[in-house]
């Protein structure tokens, strides 16, 4: 049998207040304020939990809680504070829950949940290119790695300063459609098409931190190349050729590595350098003291500063030949961090 609880009066709850711990423990003394659960009546499960007051309060916090099952769970349910709503008006939307429960097989979590994520949603329609764009900047600022983050992260926030922002920025984010892409791409896009294509990645990418919440229009990314832009712009392909620098082939190699060991000059060593290391420019640039082992004859390049590595904690190993050696061995320590190869 469920234990009966008297109905209270408006008055009798008023006087309600938090309670005190009965019993020593290893968290609380006894006498110490406690929160307490008062059962006022009238609606099986009703509750007012008052609080003690917290620190610089003279009083503490009140509050409506509903306890019922919902389905297989037992959840604490808040109806709002006392004394903004009522005794009075909390036993009736007690009332209505529990009837909703009963008939409607209502879930007040689930749809306290649904309301709140709808409520994201449509707040993050209302915000513009511009606030989602300074988002996503912080966001690759935090990840850029290799030899010059800070490089990586001043040509991001160019693209965005000169060319995304000026045309897109003041756009709501639920409203950007392809149209408006093609408008700010449409001015570059054959004159500095390299260009263009790196700006279009990025708008493409901003509209993907807000697209799987539902603001873009049929969850369509705007900036998306296939199936979309590739029907208002020209194949960038066609349009721009990508110019290699000249190579010396292998055959010419010997008379260039001749030349090249004949010329005392820091450029010079720089690249014997890494050629004997097979090494991109950047790594020989900024190898460090620290990474070269001469006892064991290795270069260890961390895994952060190798472009296209998936790893970035796998470091990666070059082994020293006697010549690269010799050049190391040649150059002055002067007491910085990075070998300046002579």
């Amino acid at each position: 049998m469920p234990k009966m609880v008297v109905e209270m009066s408006a008055l009798e709850v008023r006087r309600l207040g938090h309670g005190t711990v009965k019993k020593t423990g290893r968290k609380s003394k006894r006498g110490q304020p406690t929160t307490a659960l008062h059962a006022v009546g009238g609606v099986s499960g009703l509750y007012l939990c008052c609080r003690p007051p917290a620190a610089l309060q003279a009083t503490g916090a009140r509050s409506w809680i509903l306890r019922t099952t919902v389905g297989s769970r037992r959840v604490d349910l808040g109806l709002g504070g006392f004394p903004d709503v009522t005794l009075a008006q909390a036993r009736e939307r007690a009332r209505e829950i529990k009837e909703r429960i009963r008939c409607d097989g209502y879930d007040p979590i689930a749809a306290k949940r649904a309301t709140k994520s709808a409520l994201i949603a449509e707040q993050a329609k209302q915000r513009t290119f511009e606030q989602i764009a300074k988002q996503y900047y912080e966001k690759k600022c935090l990840e850029y790695s290799g030899r010059d983050p800070h490089k990586q992260a001043r040509r991001l926030k160019q693209h965005l300063d000169d060319y995304c922002i000026p045309a897109l920025g003041q756009i709501i984010m639920g409203e950007l459609s392809p149209r408006h892409v093609v408008q700010a791409l449409g001015p570059i896009w054959v004159k500095k098409t390299p260009t263009a294509e790196r700006v279009r990645a990025t708008i493409e990418n901003v509209c993907e931190i807000v697209r799987n919440d539902g603001v873009l229009t049929n969850g369509l990314n705007p900036a998306r190349w296939k199936g979309n832009l590739e029907h208002f712009l020209a194949d960038p392909k066609t349009i721009h050729s990508e110019e290699h620098q000249p190579t010396v082939g292998y055959e010419a190699l010997p008379r260039f590595w001749n030349l090249l060991i004949d010329r005392d000059t820091i450029p010079a060593r720089a690249l014997e350098f890494q050629i004997l290391t097979a090494a991109r420019p950047g790594e020989a640039r900024f190898a460090e003291w620290q990474e070269i082992d001469l006892k064991e004859k290795v270069w260890t390049v961390p895994g952060w500063k190798v472009k296209g590595r998936k790893d970035k904690r796998k470091d990666h190993k070059v082994p020293l030949t006697a010549r690269a050696l010799e050049i190391l061995r040649s150059i002055p320590r002067d007491g910085g961090s990075y070998v300046s190869v002579r």
